[in-house]
């Protein structure tokens, strides 16, 4: 019969792990949802639709094992916070997960009119979004906060990006107002993945909480709400034996 304690710290990992696959079923929806609007792809942005309703699902099923573990387990400190910190990624992973499928909606809006040559700072926003979905995810996995700050500090490009986007697409509308609509279209999508960009910063803030019981460690100790840092939860402290 296992020992208790392992036994809790197993459920802890099988739980974070649930919401890593969470993720890296989102990331590859945002990577389908991208793909399906550069390409005007309207069967991949209708099977987007319908994924949605698995990372509901998945959602649901990690929020069900979380609320079991906090009732029979009772987690205290660090234990805790892998839990609520978990439960928190979920939650943002949810929303993007929701910004891809409006991403695949626009892709079938689009589909019935006329081609336009889409924004190039488009693809490097979207691009941007990608990456810091990815490496939030990342920083999540490893427990790393350093590299999650780092990771939350490129989210400043894409909210630079999203600015510049909607200055030019606002200019295009007013000098093409034939193709005004298609234009709005595109500045929703900028804005949805400013948006994703926001939750997976919200990640990094999960991944500094969990360890360090501070959703921004990083700030120095004169800031609001800087204090030392408590001891790192089971799922990252070294093992103790025993």
């Amino acid at each position: 019969m296992d020992h208790p304690r392992a036994t809790f710290d197993q459920e802890l990992e099988d739980l974070r792990r649930s919401a890593l696959e969470m993720g890296a079923f989102v990331s590859g929806m945002l990577d389908d949802a991208l793909k399906s609007l550069f390409d005007r792809n309207t069967d991949l942005a209708n099977e987007l639709r319908e994924r949605d309703a698995l990372a509901d699902e998945m959602d649901e099923a990690i929020e069900s094992r979380a609320t079991r573990l906090l009732a029979l387990q009772q987690p205290v400190a660090g234990d805790l916070r892998v839990v609520t910190a978990s439960l928190k990624v979920v939650t943002d992973l949810e929303r993007m997960g929701d910004y891809a499928v409006a991403v695949a909606r626009t892709t079938l809006a689009l589909a019935s009119e006329p081609p336009a040559e889409c924004p190039p700072a488009m693809r490097e926003i979207s691009r941007l979004a990608q990456t810091i979905v990815r490496e939030s995810l990342q920083a999540f996995e490893a427990g790393d906060v350093e590299f999650a700050r780092r990771v939350r500090q490129s989210d400043k490009a894409i909210d630079r990006l999203w600015h510049e986007l909607e200055a030019d697409l606002v200019s295009w509308m007013t000098r093409e107002p034939a193709r005004a609509p298609q234009a709005a279209r595109y500045l929703l999508v900028a804005r949805y993945l400013e948006r994703i960009g926001d939750h997976a910063k919200n990640v990094c803030e999960r991944v500094a909480y969990m360890v360090t019981g501070r959703r921004k460690p990083w700030r120095t100790s004169s800031q609001p709400g800087a204090g030392p840092a408590p001891d790192p939860p089971a799922a990252h402290r070294e093992a103790e034996g025993g």
